[in-house]
């Protein structure tokens, strides 16, 4: 006689199931932006921020004349906090009784654990509006061409070696493509990226850019800090965990009030560290209906969730 699968039992492979997905789409983004490793740190730590600052001193030194000292400092221009955030999603009976438990909680946790990665996404372009570099272009291909003029001089003046990534509107991107070229969208941790982007860089699709701008920066100053989940269990929770750590989920009832909970505690933070490493590029934002239209066609080319899901999903979804 087969096993019956208790209520408990169910509740955990649900649990197990969603953290399987955030960490396949978080360990994607890592990937494309090269982060090698999660720095976890107890809740409440200071994180700081940089603005590099020096000038090189002439080095042509006459014979026994004292050399100059080229001075160079990291000022700290701004201090964040590592915390720990908590949400919760519930699923009522009747809901349950509707569809079934398995796909009631499921397709309610998808949409749940979306806004959880959208909300660590916003954070980010958040810390991306504090940069200091700035640069002009005609269109989107010159904003992020001279964007990425301003990346190099930057390499140049610090003696910095990086791999530059950039960011856009996809109302710009897809306005500005048209029918003329055709690029493989891809997606990691539920966010949508082109590689070698005009054959500038990857770039990163959001409507958390305002229209008529880009930000660009380096992969390698943008880190990942979180807090240790799995000291929490210590205290007799029982999150189930990434393999990273950083993100625990428990899926639980309550009869009082008929509810099945979905719990989430993570605390991650995308952190671009040093701010003149940072550069806003700007142009005049296309308002073109005739090329949203042609947007639409190219995502219908490349199937229509790209063009339809991008141009409406990400305006409408992640834009609120």
């Amino acid at each position: 006689m087969a096993k019956e699968i208790t209520t408990a039992q169910m509740a955990r492979v649900l649990s197990i199931e969603f953290v399987q997905r955030l960490t396949e789409s978080l360990s994607g983004l890592f990937r494309v932006l090269n982060i090698l490793d999660i720095e976890t740190y107890a809740a409440g730590t200071a994180l700081k921020r940089y603005k590099i600052s020096g000038t090189l001193e002439d080095g042509n030194i006459a014979e026994l004349d004292e050399v100059p000292y080229s001075q160079y400092k990291e000022e700290m221009v701004d201090v964040d906090e590592l915390k720990l955030e908590k949400y919760r999603k519930g699923t009522s009976e009747e809901a349950i009784l509707k569809s079934g438990y398995e796909a009631a909680v499921a397709k309610t946790d998808n949409a749940f654990l979306n806004d959880i990665r959208k909300n660590i996404r916003v954070k980010f372009f958040d810390f991306l509006a504090d940069g200091t570099g700035t640069a002009e272009g005609d269109d989107l291909k010159d904003a992020l061409a001279n964007t990425a003029g301003e990346l190099a001089v930057a390499e140049s003046e610090f003696g910095y070696e990086g791999t530059p990534i950039f960011f856009a509107n996809p109302k710009d991107v897809y306005a500005f493509l048209g029918k003329k070229d055709t690029y493989n969208v891809e997606t990691a941790f539920g966010w949508k990226y082109i590689e070698n982007f005009l054959g500038i860089g990857t770039t990163f699709l959001d409507a958390k850019v305002p229209e008529g701008t880009v930000y660009g920066t380096f992969t390698e100053n943008i880190h990942a800090y979180a807090v240790d989940i799995n000291a929490i269990n210590e205290a007799g929770f029982e999150y189930v965990i990434d393999e990273t750590g950083v993100i625990g989920i428990a899926h639980s009832v309550h009869y009082e009030n008929g509810v099945a909970d979905t719990n989430v505690r993570t605390g991650l933070l995308l952190y671009p560290e040093i701010v003149n490493l940072i550069i806003k590029g700007e142009f005049a934002a296309a308002v073109n209906p005739a090329a949203g239209g042609e947007g639409n066609d190219e995502g219908n080319g490349e199937g229509n969730g790209e063009g339809n899901g991008e141009g409406n999903g990400e305006g409408t979804g992640d834009g609120n």
